[in-house]
């Protein structure tokens, strides 16, 4: 909903997600609860931040891993690197962008478990088209 606009808080491009586990070289794999046995799904893309002509860019990384604890719920890990534009401006604007993916997030969480499922089937969807099977064999 945020791709090539020109209004709004952010917009995005560059868009991609595939299934990693981001520790899996420092697990042997052999561990049922490890990250390598529950695929995590990685999201990245470039991000411009409003006001657009600040020329405020930047790269983030969000990692949705299952939750060593109980994996019925989600850890989300975001990274964000800055790209282009002023640090001091970067950093005050970036809170408008961090308080919009929370609320998505929120969003989330109050969908019904078919909601959830449907775009669940969706991400599968588009990873079988990548040619990429999320789920571990």
């Amino acid at each position: 909903g945020h791709t090539e606009v020109s209004h709004g808080i952010f917009s995005t491009g560059n868009i991609d997600f595939f299934f990693a586990c981001p520790t899996c070289h420092t697990s042997d794999g052999d561990d049922e609860n490890s990250c390598c046995i529950l695929s995590c799904l990685n999201l990245n893309m470039d991000v411009w931040l409003a006001p657009f002509d600040f020329g405020i860019r930047q790269y983030v990384k969000i990692l949705f891993c299952p939750s060593k604890e109980d994996d019925r719920f989600l850890e989300v890990q975001v990274s964000i690197d800055r790209i282009t534009g002023e640090a001091n401006a970067w950093r005050r604007i970036n809170k408008a962008f961090l308080n919009d993916m929370r609320k998505q997030l929120l969003v989330w969480r109050s969908l019904d478990e078919s909601e959830q499922q449907h775009y669940e089937k969706l991400i599968f969807s588009q990873t079988a088209e990548k040619g990429v099977n999320p789920l571990p064999e």
